[in-house]
C-alpha cells in the first residue's frame, strides 16, 4: 500500500464532516447546522438516524451533499439516559457513536472540495475516513488515492494507494511576477 502526508489546509474540507459531532457550543460557536433530505429515520432502540435521498447539509460556510448520512448514537449513554427517563432511548447528540455519509458524497467550502462514495467519522477515535476514489481539492491542487485517513486529534492525515490506484498529488504555485 503506498502512502502519502498531506498537510493540515487541505484537510479543511475534511474537518467540516464533523459538524453533526456534538460538542457544546459556545456563543461563538453557535453556528446553525441545517439538514434537508426527502426522508429521516429514527430507531430509539438502534439509537440510529438515517437521513436519506437528497440529503444536504450546511453548516456557515461548509456544504455536504451525499445520498444518505447514518448517525449512530452512543448505545451505552442511551442505555443510561433510559434508566432516568421514564419515557425510553432519547436523542442525546452529544453522544454520537459515528457518523457515515454515502453515496455521492460531496463536500465544499470556500475554495476547497472533496468527494467519494463513503465517508466515516468515529468520534471517540477522531478519525475521519474517505472511501470509494476519494479526492481532496484547493484551487490548483488535488491529492487522491484509494483511501483518505484524517486523524482529528493528532492533526496528522494518510493517503493510501492500492495496486492500480496510486496516490494522485498534484501541486500548483502561483506564477512568479518577472522582475
Amino acid at each position: 500500500m503506498n502512502r502519502i502526508s498531506i498537510t493540515g489546509h487541505m484537510i479543511m474540507v475534511l474537518l467540516a464532516c464533523l459538524v453533526l459531532q456534538a460538542a457544546p457550543a459556545t456563543a461563538a460557536e453557535d453556528i446553525p447546522t441545517s439538514i434537508t433530505s426527502k426522508t429521516m429515520t429514527y430507531d430509539a432502540n438502534a439509537q440510529l438516524i438515517i437521513f436519506e435521498q437528497d440529503v444536504y447539509v450546511q453548516r456557515g460556510e461548509f456544504e455536504l451533499w451525499a445520498d444518505s448520512i447514518s448517525v449512530y448514537l452512543d448505545k451505552n449513554a442511551s442505555a443510561a439516559a433510559k434508566q432516568n427517563d421514564a419515557e425510553g432511548p432519547a436523542i442525546d447528540a452529544g453522544q454520537i457513536n459515528r457518523l457515515v455519509a454515502e453515496g455521492n458524497v460531496r463536500m465544499k467550502q470556500l475554495t476547497k472540495s472533496g468527494e467519494c462514495r463513503k465517508a466515516t467519522y468515529k468520534v471517540s477515535e477522531g478519525l475521519l475516513v474517505m472511501e470509494g476514489d476519494p479526492v481532496l481539492r484547493d484551487e490548483g491542487n488535488s491529492i487522491g488515492g484509494q483511501e483518505i485517513r484524517f486523524y482529528v486529534n493528532e492533526n496528522r492525515s494518510e493517503v493510501l494507494g492500492a495496486p492500480g490506484k496510486p496516490v494522485n498529488a498534484v501541486f500548483s504555485a502561483p506564477k512568479r511576477m518577472k522582475k
